[in-house]
C-alpha cells in the first residue's frame, strides 16, 4: 500500500482520507446547510457515500485531494 505525506500544523492535519475517516466524513457531510452549496454532494449523505468517496481517491492516486480535518476544536 502507498503512504502519502502529511501536513500537520498546530491546527490543521492535510493528509489523504482513509477508511477510517469515513464515518467522520459522513457526520460532516450529512448536512444539508453543507450540500447546498456543493453540486455533487449528495444528501442525505450515506456512510456508503463516504467511502465510496474515499475508495474512489484511494483506486485513483489521487495525491492533490485531501481531506481538512481540524486537530484542535478551537
Amino acid at each position: 500500500s502507498k503512504t502519502y505525506p502529511t501536513l500537520e500544523t498546530q491546527r490543521l492535519i492535510l493528509k489523504i482520507p482513509t477508511l477510517d475517516m469515513a464515518k467522520d466524513m459522513q457526520i460532516l457531510a450529512d448536512d444539508k446547510d453543507v450540500t447546498k452549496n456543493l453540486s455533487q454532494l449528495p444528501y442525505p449523505y450515506s456512510l456508503d457515500d463516504a467511502k465510496t468517496f474515499i475508495n474512489g481517491l484511494l483506486n485513483r492516486a489521487v495525491t492533490f485531494q485531501s481531506i481538512l480535518r481540524m486537530s484542535s476544536p478551537y
